[in-house]
C-alpha cells in the first residue's frame, strides 16, 4: 500500500473578469412590430437577440462584445435588412450585404 501526503490546498487565483465594452445597436423604425439582430457572433440566429422599442419608435439593444470585427443584420418583422445608419458593409454569400462593426 502506497500512501501519499495530501498536498496543501493552494487558493485559486482571483482574477477579475473584465467585462467587454457595451455597444448599443439601434434602428429607427417606428412602424415595425418586432426587431431582432442576427450576426456572426450569434451564429445568425434570427430570433435570439430582441431589440426593445422606445416611445419614439427607436429600437435598441445593448450588447457586451469582445474586441473584433463583426457582421450583422436586423430582422424586422421577418425581413432581413442592413443597418441604414451604418455605411460599412461586406458582401454576404446570398448576393446582398451585411453591416460591419469594429469593436476595439
Amino acid at each position: 500500500m502506497v500512501r501519499t501526503k495530501s498536498e496543501p490546498k493552494v487558493p485559486k487565483e482571483t482574477k477579475k473578469k473584465v467585462k467587454a465594452p457595451a455597444t448599443i445597436f439601434s434602428l429607427e423604425m417606428p412602424e415595425a412590430s418586432a426587431v431582432f439582430m442576427a450576426a456572426d457572433f450569434n451564429q445568425w440566429g434570427a430570433e435570439e437577440i430582441k431589440l426593445k422599442k422606445d416611445k419614439l419608435g427607436m429600437w435598441k439593444v445593448k450588447l457586451n462584445l469582445e474586441p473584433g470585427i463583426y457582421q450583422y443584420k436586423f430582422v424586422v418583422d421577418g425581413r432581413w435588412i442592413e443597418d441604414p445608419a451604418n455605411p460599412h458593409m461586406q458582401n454576404d454569400p446570398y448576393g446582398g450585404s451585411n453591416s460591419v462593426i469594429v469593436i476595439e
